[in-house]
């Protein structure tokens, strides 16, 4: 009895050594009078082909492809005159149907029966490990199973656990073997290598490092994707922190949140400059925002102090650096937020592009402030405002002396003396230019100029 025990202990004290090869891990109770008892954990191996999990989720049936499934566990009783009588062993595992439970116990006994009065555990455990995966289903339905009964798991929950264990699975595998570099051809062990999901490109993590700081510096904070060309998988939050470091992650973290909150189509910046916190626009109207961090109300428009139904007060730099995002397609959504929707962006823009065409091709007069549009009709330069009547220079634009409006071209002094008809010539001249073919066309050879012509 006593050396048969000792036996048992050794065997188990031998299985513990090899866990390292084994992956899994050993249990055992030895304390007491009665049997030693005790569990096996087994890391089963990545599935030659992927297989499809799903289960109930409330009135819907989801599904989830893995490349490998959640461990299995041997709970195990030596009996005291083990090994010349088999162990009693009992198969625990979350995926496994009672059928499937059934044929791996089975296996179990086959196995035993060939290694008569020999320890055997370790050859049980590693036949369950090669075998228990073997002949598998295309589809795997996970809840309902005997484990899940026995915990009272639900299909979601089974779901997510399994998916998560299957990841972690083929982190493993991955991180056993060496793996070449896409970007520099180096041969590199797993530990030292990312890859991304789901297109599963493989690069080191030096030159994921320099790539994704790379960014940073060059082209600022935006959400890191695989190196690989025209490729848009999403870089890992662990890969991302581990490739910039703490400090860093936490301001790309945080620049992320606001350019997300920034996309959203109810959210507006308020534009002070010692407070800048994100304002829920009003649904009722959405060109009024009020922060509810300094209690300013604001125009969403003109990010200025609200004005209720009057119009937006721009100043020219504004209006021309709006149109030139508006141009160029920059912050295009951003800006059918703040006008509103995509009619009113477009009705503003509108609004804008006449401003801008007043701004560049017309003056305006010096009493009233009207616009004068620029070309004024080919005439002289002494100018009279068809709203207030004012005469003035159109070069200086100074008023002109309602007597005598031509003094002030006259005398020898001043920056518009003999200037009047300035800019007359360099029009007729274009328009002569303009009609010269067609009096090329009329012209037979004969001169036929006269005075009614010229008035003409």
């Amino acid at each position: 009895m006593g050396s048969r025990r000792a036996e048992q202990l050794e065997e188990l004290q031998g299985f513990v050594s090899m866990l390292e090869c084994f992956d899994g891990s050993l249990d055992f109770d030895d304390s007491g009078n009665g049997p030693i008892t005790g569990k096996i954990r087994i890391d089963l191996p990545l599935l030659e082909k992927p297989v499809v999990i799903f289960a109930e989720v409330g009135i819907d049936v989801q599904f989830r492809t893995v490349q490998a499934l959640e461990y299995c566990t041997l709970k195990f009783s030596l009996p005291p005159e083990y090994p010349a009588v088999p162990p009693s062993i009992d198969v625990d595992c979350s995926w496994m149907s009672e059928l499937r439970c059934a044929r791996v116990k089975e296996m179990i006994l086959e196995t035993a029966a060939t290694y008569e009065d020999q320890p055997m555990l370790y050859a049980i455990a590693f036949a369950v490990k090669e075998k228990a995966c073997e002949n598998l289903e295309r589809h795997v339905r996970v809840d309902g199973t005997p484990y899940c009964i026995a915990h009272k798991i639900d299909g979601a929950t089974m779901l997510h656990r399994l998916v998560e264990a299957g990841v972690a699975v083929e982190l493993k595998a991955f991180e056993r073997e060496c793996h070449d570099c896409e970007v520099c051809y180096e041969n590199e062990p797993g530990t030292r290598c990312v890859r991304f999901f789901p297109c599963r490109h493989v690069y080191c993590s030096r030159c994921v490092q320099q790539y994704f700081v790379g960014l940073l510096k060059s082209e600022g904070i935006r959400t890191f994707e695989c190196l690989a060309d025209a490729c848009s998988s999403i870089a890992a939050q662990e890969v991302v922190k581990n490739a910039i470091g703490a400090d860093e992650y936490e301001r790309y973290e945080s620049i992320l949140l606001e350019r997300a909150l920034g996309a959203m189509d109810d959210m507006a910046v308020c534009p002070r400059d010692n407070c800048g916190k994100y304002v829920v626009i009003n649904p009722l109207n959405r060109q009024l925002g009020r922060c509810d961090e300094c209690s300013f109300a604001f125009c969403t428009i003109c990010r200025k102090t609200y004005h209720g139904v009057d119009g937006c007060r721009w100043q020219i730099d504004e209006k021309l650096k709006l149109l030139e995002d508006y141009e160029n397609e920059e912050n295009r959504a951003d800006l059918i937020k703040r006008a509103g929707g995509k009619a009113a962006l477009e009705k503003m823009i509108a609004d804008l592009r006449n401003d801008k065409w007043v701004l560049e091709n017309s003056k305006k007069c010096p009493k009233c402030k009207s616009d004068i549009e620029v070309r004024k009709n080919n005439g002289c330069n002494k100018m009279k405002c068809a709203k207030c009547g004012s005469a003035f220079c159109w070069l200086c634009l100074k008023r002109l002396d309602v007597g005598d409006p031509y003094k002030h071209f006259s005398g020898v002094r001043g920056s518009c003396a003999n200037r009047l008809f300035e800019g007359m010539d360099e029009a007729m001249d274009g328009f002569f230019l303009d009609h010269d073919d067609e009096e090329d066309d009329d012209f037979d050879g004969e001169d036929n100029f006269d005075e009614e012509d010229y008035g003409d």
